[in-house]
């Protein structure tokens, strides 16, 4: 709205200069939603095991010290088998994470980590 104000005025302004002068003077900036737009081949999973999810996210403590999860997600049932916390999680403790969840539950048929599909 106050781009298209500037330009009928007359001004040459672009979206940087919109925004800072947004910013200047306090005002709400208004912001546009991106449309999500489905992957082609995306492939939703209607049973559980047939596709799990696994997330690596990472925080910090009060003092400072960063510590790393691992998250293993059900795509189907949304439940979340195993969370693996520590202040390091090597590959080897993954690993041991995903067998001990599919000597429990089974394998499943695909696992997506990163949005990268792994399959058997």
């Amino acid at each position: 709205m106050l781009h298209a104000k500037l330009v009928r005025e007359g001004f040459k302004v672009n979206v940087k200069v919109v925004e800072r002068i947004y910013r200047e003077e306090r005002l709400w900036l208004r912001r546009t939603k991106r449309k999500k737009i489905p992957r082609e081949g995306a492939w939703c999973p209607i049973a559980p095991n047939q596709r799990w999810s696994l997330d690596f996210t990472s925080d910090a403590l009060a003092n400072g010290r960063k510590f790393r999860t691992a998250n293993l997600k059900d795509d189907c049932t949304r439940e979340c088998p195993a969370i693996e916390v520590d202040f390091s999680l090597p590959g080897e403790r993954v690993v041991d994470m995903l067998e001990r969840v599919a000597r429990e539950r089974g394998y499943p048929d695909i696992l997506v980590v990163d949005n990268v599909l792994c399959a058997e």
